[in-house]
């Protein structure tokens, strides 16, 4: 069981579900609670003007203890049944980091056997964003404890990881021993050395958005083709973030115009090239994009987390600016068991004859 009190929310800073977010309130001191100095000694948790002691590194579940000993006699005016992921977004607005956020979310939905979608209660000072279509089409119901007007009891709290720590964003500096593979190919061929949870997990966002999901690659459709290609905004993330917009693919219009023509010659099979403006799609839209895809291209950037969504047999093709040379989108193709290419340029600008060249290699594997 835990609770949310109101009080101890720090308004503009991020706030905090007491005796769950040790983590944050160790990295942050900011976000400690302004009403944990109603604590005593006796529960080893000492807090002077907001200042953390040594002591203050203990085990959650002590934490948790100490929080219940608490001055104040709560009166719930909400008390919640239904099992709740309690969510601290930080990267609100990047999809690539949402996504690590879904993940955290959904894994913990399976590690504690949840039988249904959770509802979600976000424990962050962040507002709204275009994600939050996506929050509610995976889960029960999303709430903001920042809007609480008192506290509130939950009969089944779950803390879900953050999304820095999920493998998604740990192996870009962890080495994960692993590969993917669907569920139906580790039920058929048992592999100690192989996952379906990131599989799986592209399954429940297609699923949410009502696709089906016993569909596999037509591996020679009558329809064509379709080569997505992932166009990259080139963006801020969040308007209180500083630095510079830089490029990570300079002419990607001359590079989509080549492709587009060369698409429109190449008689050896029919090859749909699809405009991949994700900025200006419904998340509905833009996984299904995905999902039809047979060759998924784009430019090193967040577009690409999408490849989780991806059938298999899905090829990736990622064109890499030496600027932003990180393995994100290698990882999650490896881990999905999906065939991975990469075009690895000197600077931002690509040669669009190299890329061509890639994508008629991948076409003629496919048997086009």
């Amino acid at each position: 069981m835990g609770m949310w009190d109101s009080r101890w929310y720090t308004g503009e800073e991020r706030g905090s579900w007491v005796g769950l977010v040790v983590r944050e309130i160790s990295n942050n001191p900011k976000v400690v609670p302004k009403h944990l100095d109603s604590l005593t000694n006796n529960d080893n948790i000492i807090i002077n003007n907001g200042k953390q002691s040594k002591q203050f590194n203990m085990k959650m579940k002590a934490v948790t203890k100490a929080v219940m000993k608490t001055r104040y006699s709560y009166d719930y005016r909400d008390w919640v049944e239904e099992p709740t992921l309690l969510v601290t977004r930080f990267e609100y607005a990047n999809l690539f980091h949402t996504i690590t956020d879904w993940y955290s979310a959904y894994v913990s939905s399976r590690v504690t056997g949840l039988p249904n979608r959770p509802n979600v209660v976000f424990v962050d000072g962040h507002c709204m964003s275009p994600m939050e279509e996506t929050w509610k089409a995976l889960f029960s119901g999303i709430r903001y404890a920042k809007n609480f007007s008192g506290p509130v009891c939950f009969r089944h709290a779950i803390l879900s990881p953050l999304g820095y720590e999920t493998a998604l964003f740990k192996g870009l500096s962890e080495e994960i021993n692993c590969n993917g593979a669907s569920a139906q190919d580790l039920w058929q061929n048992p592999d100690d050395q192989k996952t379906a949870r990131l599989s799986e997990f592209g399954e429940m966002i297609r699923a949410s958005f009502g696709f089906h999901l016993n569909r596999h690659r037509v591996e020679k459709p009558v329809s064509g083709y379709n080569v997505l290609f992932v166009r990259r905004e080139d963006y801020l993330a969040h308007p209180r973030h500083g630095g510079k917009v830089e490029s990570r693919l300079s002419n990607e219009q001359e590079v989509f115009d080549s492709l587009n023509n060369w698409a429109s010659n190449h008689h050896a099979c029919k090859v749909n090239l699809v405009n991949g403006l994700f900025a200006h799609m419904s998340m509905k839209e833009q996984v299904r994009a995905i999902q039809d895809a047979s060759v998924i291209i784009g430019a090193h950037g967040a577009g690409l987390t999408h490849i989780v969504s991806a059938l298999p047999k899905t090829v990736i093709l990622e064109i890499i600016s030496s600027y932003y040379r990180r393995p994100h989108f290698a990882l999650i193709a490896r881990w999905k068991g999906l065939e991975y290419h990469a075009i690895n340029l000197a600077g931002s600008h690509a040669n669009p004859k190299t890329v061509i060249d890639n994508l008629s290699n991948i076409m003629r594997s496919l048997g086009c």
